[in-house]
């Protein structure tokens, strides 16, 4: 239980930092999705099963704080955490070229994702122009860099956890 209560604490630290932090930091509407480079960093190291209920309760949270169609984020972060945990056996920990692949592919799968969404909702303009790809360029550019400091920061607490759970089962 004690688990379950600090990585939900850990999504809201997350969610506050995206809302809160990261506007006066990135480009004006172009903002790096902390809380989809959480849930894919989580997955990836814990496999199909929990990061997509960690991706369900992210979803959750942002979708209740997030002004965006309802269940829109819920659905994206809990695919997105399937789909990376389904990469869990399949490289070794320590090194960032397999997850960083992972994380970029999720990354424009769920961008793809959130356009058909909002041109199907909002009957917006489904395949953007020109100043679009050039801000999608440099956010994906943040959006390695940043991934790569939260994938060692979770495989950081999941070790630290397992060791203290070691540590009071002695």
């Amino acid at each position: 239980m004690k688990q379950k209560l600090f990585w939900l604490l850990i999504i809201v630290v997350f969610l506050l930092l995206q809302i809160l932090v990261l506007p006066n930091f990135f480009l004006g509407r172009l903002k790096v999705d902390l809380m989809l480079l959480l849930v894919i960093a989580f997955a990836l190291l814990k496999g199909s099963n929990e990061g997509m209920i960690f991706g369900l309760t992210a979803g959750l949270l942002c979708d209740c704080l997030i002004g965006q169609p309802f269940g829109l984020q819920i659905i994206m972060k809990a695919l997105c955490g399937f789909a990376a945990g389904k990469l869990h056996d399949m490289y070794i920990e320590n090194q960032l070229g397999v997850p960083l692949l992972a994380a970029s592919a999720l990354f424009l799968l769920a961008e793809l994702f959130q356009r058909i969404c909002y041109w199907l909702f909002y009957g917006g303009v489904f395949w953007p122009k020109g100043s679009y790809w050039t801000g999608i360029g440099i956010l994906f550019l943040q959006q390695s860099v940043v991934f790569s400091l939260i994938y060692y920061l979770v495989r950081y607490l999941l070790r630290w956890q397992s060791r203290r759970e070691a540590l009071l089962k002695k």
